[in-house]
């Protein structure tokens, strides 16, 4: 399972890096516990440089590391690292891009923590949201009660209040800013339909061969539509010259003068 995952995350990566001619980077997130988060920093680490990234957090399961990744996501340069040999990087490391925007996507398996996480990145204005309503359970379950019959009954011990959404997500979870629906049966390339016509059902069994799931990211039209939007955006941030969280290089020059001036008149004392 975990090679198909992993398969599947390279060809949607390879996918949005093909599509956006490189302007645009993918990170998926399955969970908020250890691997997520692992499996986050390995991604983001290197397409936190491209001008958008899509935030996929479809199927996330939840966990407890939401505070890590809004941190990453959030996170602004405050200096420069000068090597002696090299060249300047910043300081936090891994800054978002220059005119970086971020488009997550979430769909109705998106779960606990994972909600928590869309619902920060709506509420403070760092991500456009899209895709569909996610699962509206943040209300942590982690004891447990074994019944004589080998079942179990899950105690509530811990719930969310979140500025915007108040007790708000549990029951309802978080509604995208653009809703676009994940249709569960669409036409695979196998039985294609003339333009303005409907995919006939007639035939009895015969009908179900050109149906099924998407046969990987280019059918995906959540991630077609990510794609769209993060582009429109990064294209409408170039006309009108603003800036996101990194630095230029011209800052970064700038700082070393400024450093380089610092220690000149340390040393002059």
């Amino acid at each position: 399972v975990d090679i198909r995952y992993r398969d599947w995350v390279r060809l949607a990566t390879r996918h949005v890096h093909t599509e956006s001619a490189g302007t645009l980077g993918y990170v998926h997130v399955s969970e908020m516990e250890k691997r997520g988060y692992a499996d986050f920093i390995r991604s983001y680490s290197v397409e936190c440089e491209r001008d958008g990234i899509i935030l996929d957090l479809r199927g996330n399961a939840g966990g407890y590391c939401s505070p890590l990744i809004l941190d990453a996501l959030s996170r602004k340069a405050l200096g420069i690292q000068m090597p002696r040999h090299g060249h300047a990087t910043s300081f936090p490391p891994h800054l978002p891009g220059r005119r970086q925007v971020i488009v997550a996507l979430v769909n109705a398996d998106t779960s606990s923590d994972g909600e928590g996480l869309a619902h920060s990145l709506k509420e403070l204005k760092i991500a456009t949201i899209m895709g569909t309503r996610t699962w509206g359970g943040v209300i942590v379950t982690a004891d447990s009660v074994e019944l004589a019959d080998g079942t179990s009954v899950g105690l509530p011990t811990e719930g969310f209040y979140l500025k915007g959404a108040a007790f708000g997500l549990e029951n309802f979870g978080v509604s995208p800013h653009i809703v676009v629906e994940d249709p569960p049966f669409m036409v695979a390339p196998t039985a294609p339909t003339k333009e303005g016509t409907k995919p006939s059902m007639g035939g009895g069994g015969a009908c179900l061969a050109g149906y099924g799931p998407p046969r990987g990211p280019s059918q995906d039209p959540q991630l077609a539509a990510a794609i769209r939007e993060a582009m429109s955006q990064v294209v409408d941030k170039a006309k009108k010259g603003k800036e996101s969280t990194e630095m230029k290089m011209d800052d970064f020059a700038s700082l070393g003068m400024a450093a380089v001036g610092t220690l000149k008149r340390q040393h002059d004392k």
